[in-house]
């Protein structure tokens, strides 16, 4: 057992001595250092010149863990991450194999790509690494430019222009050769046809607006064409149309494209003036816009709609018409009517009919519009007659109306007051002069009903109000008291009355015997009964009518018999 001891420690020193711990090292390194690094997938060389004690190749082999067997090879490209230990294996020349290890030696560096997010701003680029990478510093080339970085994110510049840009993470290996950094196997993130702009405007400088096809006052185009969009950069596109406030057409963002256009059509190209804006925001809140007007090659539209003229006709139907001045393109041909300043209704016709409206004391106005929103100027107003009325009495009717205003504010010469019979037919005619009242003190014991109207007379024409129709009640009136007497006076018991179609009436005593019956206004009641005359005494009548229009009036009372 002391023996075996004995020689185990002398082969340990012999190692120790004559295997010169240490005597390799890797290659392009400091020969001192305990521990390397390099990128997985370069491979690593180590030189051994310096183990004097062991005979020459290819008697000296290399052990790089994990690997289990000895090679003759002095390079090895290590494919996994981790930190390895070196053995150098060789035959002493003094006899007797040795080894020199070294622990921990080597320690290989994963080389991701790295993922970096590019923003372009105004003449600069900032790259901004997304998820954390292990690398010491970033290399950024722009075509024949590069850049190194050490801080995220990091703001570069570079001269305007499209190229290819990449990104590289290197180590700081700490070679001996060059600056000592070094980037491994897919180390670079690329991005291809990558354009740098020193301001906005040059991207502006490729826009394009431009009117399509001939001038039209509806159907105008206005084509926008974009050569090149960027993802980075917001395009916001919006259009002023007749001096009115921009409206957004499209927002683009967060996309790259290729060739785009918009097309803006239904746009009146004659009579109005365009502005088209193209707004730019990049990343950095820098911005610029590009802006292009189109202004209007056509002015000869109609300035205002003339002789605006409102009137009722026998069916109360408003009537609004008008004239315009000059001729417009039939696209131009349409028009608005407004009621108190709010559109009432659309037309291409030069009059509109409405009902309903003669109950109403309504001013009235009229102008073109097109169907793309051009206005002319909005005509004068015109304000029609509207009539009130009512019955007085069987000789008087009172009569008032508004006064009547045209688009040409026209004086009125004269109202007159047109009285109408059932049919519409003119049956009387009254000057009221310029007064807006009027009584009509003829007596009419004819007509239930009297309908008038107002005619109101300008220089230029005339114009009717709403017919009325004013409905007089039945007038029935029966004597309190009649003498039988024989003396050709007041004999015979009867009511007269007006506007009585049918008529019914019954008399009876105190008791409720019926005495009399008749169904003709003219024949009365004589005071007889059964062929003998009745006393003096208190008698009582019912009588039911119908009138000219259809009403029902029932009516009774008291009368006196007297001898």
């Amino acid at each position: 057992m002391k023996k075996l001891l004995f020689l185990a420690c002398s082969i340990l020193f012999i190692n120790s001595v004559f295997g010169q711990a240490n005597c390799f090292y890797a290659q392009d390194y400091i020969p001192s250092a305990t521990q390397v690094r390099v990128c997985i997938g370069k491979p690593i060389t180590m030189n051994d010149a310096g183990c004097v004690n062991f005979n020459p190749d290819p008697n000296r082999l290399y052990k790089f863990f994990p690997a289990q067997s000895p090679t003759t090879t002095k390079t090895h490209t290590y494919t996994q991450t981790g930190i390895y230990t070196v053995e150098f294996i060789g035959n002493l020349i003094s006899g007797g194999g040795s080894s020199v290890v070294r622990s921990n030696y080597v320690q290989v560096l994963p080389t991701p790509k790295p993922k970096v997010k590019l923003t372009r701003c105004a003449g600069t680029l900032k790259v901004e690494f997304v998820e954390f990478t292990p690398y010491d510093r970033y290399k950024v080339k722009f075509g024949s430019n590069e850049q190194i970085i050490t801080t995220n994110p990091a703001i570069l510049t570079f001269p305007a222009g499209t190229t290819n840009i990449s990104v590289v993470g290197e180590y700081n290996l700490n070679k001996t050769t060059g600056d000592g950094f070094e980037s491994g196997v897919n180390a670079d993130t690329t991005v291809s046809n990558f354009q740098i702009y020193n301001n906005l405007s040059d991207i502006a400088s490729s826009f394009r607006a431009e009117q399509q096809g001939i001038s039209s006052a509806c159907n105008g185009k206005i084509k926008v064409s974009i050569p090149k969009v960027f993802a980075d950069i917001r395009y916001e596109i919006v259009i002023s149309k007749g001096g009115k406030p921009f409206e957004i057409l499209d927002v683009i963002e967060n996309k790259n494209q290729d060739n785009y256009s918009l097309e803006i059509d239904s746009l009146n190209n004659l009579g109005q003036e365009h502005r088209i804006e193209i707004r730019l925001r990049d990343l950095c809140n820098n911005t610029h816009t590009f802006s292009q007007p189109f202004f209007p090659t056509f002015s000869n539209l109609p300035l205002k709609v003339q002789k605006v003229n409102a009137s009722f006709s026998l069916d109360n139907k408003l009537q609004i018409s008008w004239t315009a001045t000059g001729q417009a393109q039939e696209e131009l041909r349409t028009y608005q009517v407004l009621e108190n300043g709010k559109v009432l209704d659309v037309t291409t016709n030069v009059q509109l009919g409405f009902s309903g409206k003669e109950t109403k004391n309504s001013c009235y106005t009229v102008e073109y519009t097109t169907s793309c929103g051009v206005k002319t100027l909005t005509s004068e107003t015109t304000c029609p007659v509207i009539l009130r009325g009512k019955d007085v009495s069987p000789e008087e009717r009172f009569l008032e109306w508004t006064p009547y205003k045209n688009s040409n504010n026209e004086a009125v010469i004269a109202y007159e007051v047109v009285k109408v019979n059932s049919i519409g037919g003119a049956i009387d005619n009254f000057p009221a002069g310029t007064a807006t009242n009027y009584r009509d003190t003829k007596e009419d014991l004819e007509n239930q009903i009297i309908q008038y109207r107002i005619k109101a007379i300008t220089a230029t024409g005339e114009s009717f109000s709403n017919l009325i129709r004013i409905e007089r009640p039945v007038r029935l009136f029966f004597p309190n008291v009649f003498t039988p007497n024989g003396d050709g006076l007041n004999d015979t018991f009867f009511p007269k009355g007006l506007f009585i179609k049918n008529f019914k009436m019954s008399i009876f005593n105190q008791n409720g015997q019926k005495l009399f019956e008749s169904s003709a206004l003219g024949e009365g009641w004589d005071g007889n009964f059964g062929g003998k005359a009745m006393p003096t005494g208190v008698y009582i009548y019912s009588c039911e009518v119908q009138d000219l229009i259809g009403n029902t009036i029932k009516n009774s009372g008291t009368f006196l018999l007297q001898k």
